[in-house]
């Protein structure tokens, strides 16, 4: 009775890694072989593109078949194409929608995904912590934000305020979540806590952010980290 009960119980292991390795085998080579899979058997994931009318497509070939020019559609012409980073978690330049065909063309994607963007900042005149709903309640001393703008557990922050005119290469205003990537990257001390504030008015970008004391600001260097994105003019 003993030795069947091990001879079960043994067995079941053994069957599980059985079937597991069957599937591998199943996904390296047969999977691998078929249309719409990659070299490992994965899913080849094939962005959906657009027409200047926004009509959409599930794929290249099927926009051509239409017979559109192919001037006259793309992945550029979709919505989701130009979106702020937070939408594409594996950074692989494909909005993640994409690989859960959950793409809603009426969502904003150019906005950052709700939930994934610090949007704290210290508005110095009024020596107050603000967010996108106005006073921020949670940003207490006891919180480690304190009444002068510093993080009690942060580097040294100096807030700017800067006005600028930025220029990308088709000499067109680029869009504010683009800008925010880059000053995030670039020039913001903390960015996982706190946000780089931007309002466009009329080509004029007004921009707050957290700086590093320590650095220097080179955003009015010619050479500078800004000026590799954009043509720059400074305001006074």
């Amino acid at each position: 009775m003993f030795e069947k009960k091990f001879i079960i119980l043994f067995s079941i292991p053994v069957v599980v890694v059985t079937v597991v390795a069957l599937a591998g085998i199943y996904k390296f080579n047969y999977l691998a072989s078929q249309a719409g899979y990659d070299a490992d058997g994965n899913p080849i994931v094939e962005p959906v593109v657009c027409d200047e009318n926004l009509n959409r497509y599930p794929n290249e070939q099927a926009a051509i078949e239409t017979g559109l020019d192919r001037s006259r559609y793309g992945a550029t012409y979709c919505p989701e194409y130009k979106m702020h980073p937070s939408w594409d978690e594996d950074q692989d330049g494909l909005n993640d929608c994409y690989k859960t065909a959950s793409c809603n063309p009426l969502a904003d994607y150019m906005a950052a995904k709700p939930g994934t963007s610090p949007s704290v900042y210290f508005a110095s005149m009024e020596k107050k912590w603000k967010d996108q709903n106005g006073m921020c309640a949670n940003c207490t001393p006891e919180n480690g934000f304190s009444r002068n703008g510093q993080l009690s557990n942060g580097p040294a922050i100096s807030w700017m305020k800067i006005r600028l005119m930025l220029k990308n290469d088709l000499n067109e205003n680029p869009p504010i979540y683009e800008v925010e990537g880059v000053f995030n990257r670039e020039y913001n001390a903390a960015p996982e806590i706190l946000g780089t504030r931007i309002r466009l008015d009329d080509d004029i970008y007004t921009i707050i952010f957290p700086a590093s004391k320590s650095l220097e600001f080179e955003y009015k260097n010619k050479r500078g980290a800004l000026s590799a994105y954009y043509e720059v003019t400074e305001l006074e």
